[in-house]
């Protein structure tokens, strides 16, 4: 028959062990459960990040699929010229350059923008910007502070013209100079870069 003793250090032993095995149970189960708390924002973090960046790479290719919206378009690329003398009898107003719009829609923008100078410093000019509607309406701009040897860039509001009402059906577009304001009745002016802005 085993001694008191022995049963004793026998039920010692079951005891902690138990205990130590509750206790390591129990070690575990908070290990698992922190191990969840972290894992459960991290998860809808990363789900969140893959759907944003599906999202954009979406846009991405959509929008590079869909056709352009200019920014701007260009009536006319070529330096033109007008040209006058104090010869001439005819008055400057009739020196114009004339560009037919072939039915440019105005309504999709803002601005009218070009780039001019005149041949010497010494020209006093009045330049006259005109658009022209269907109707045979005009509407007048008037510039005055044009360089010389250099070009300058100019973007006139479409708003500043006053006596156009309907943009839709602008179809011409002249620049010329009027002769009241001109000192010297000979010099030239050089358009360039017309176009319509957004």
């Amino acid at each position: 028959m085993p001694k008191k003793e022995d049963i004793y250090n026998h039920l010692a032993k079951v005891y902690l062990n138990a205990s130590s095995d509750k206790e390591r149970e129990s070690r575990i189960n908070k290990g698992r459960e922190r191990l969840r708390i972290l894992l459960r924002p991290l998860s809808i973090a990363c789900i969140c990040f893959l759907l944003i960046s599906i999202t954009i790479i979406l846009w991405q290719r959509r929008a590079s699929q869909s056709p352009q919206v200019k920014d701007e378009i260009v009536i006319g690329s070529r330096i033109s010229k007008i040209n006058f003398r104090s010869e001439d009898l005819d008055s400057l107003s009739g020196k114009v350059i004339t560009l037919n719009l072939n039915g440019i829609n105005f309504l999709n923008y803002r601005f009218l923008g070009f780039s001019v100078r005149k041949s010497n410093y010494q020209d006093k000019l009045l330049m006259r910007v005109e658009l022209i509607d269907t109707l045979g309406r005009k509407s007048r701009f008037y510039i005055d502070d044009i360089p010389a040897y250099k070009w300058k860039d100019y973007e006139i509001k479409l708003t500043d013209f006053q006596g156009v009402n309907d943009r839709a059906k602008i179809c011409l577009l002249t620049f010329g100079a009027e002769d009241w304001k001109t000192y010297r009745k000979r010099a030239a002016l050089y358009i360039d870069n017309i176009r319509l802005l957004k």
